[in-house]
């Protein structure tokens, strides 16, 4: 399965969480819709809650690719 950021835009997902935080949906419904598990939902919705306007999943690598574009082998 594809990653969470590839899958999903930002807006598909806050508008879940609202539907979530409203009583609209029930937790298992949004997990089972983003197709994750109970820890990473918490762990989105923690992120969300802290900073709903600016909520991004958007993926942002920490540490450089493995392979130099230089290399040739």
């Amino acid at each position: 399965m594809d990653q969470l950021h590839r899958r999903f835009s930002d807006e598909q997902i806050v508008f879940l969480f609202e539907a979530y935080t409203k009583g609209l949906m029930r937790r298992m419904g949004v997990q089972e819709a983003l197709g994750i598990g109970k820890s990473r939902f918490f762990v989105l919705l923690k992120a969300y809650r802290q900073n709903p306007e600016n909520f991004s999943i958007a993926y942002e690598r920490s540490t450089p690719a493995r392979l130099s574009s230089g290399s040739s082998m």
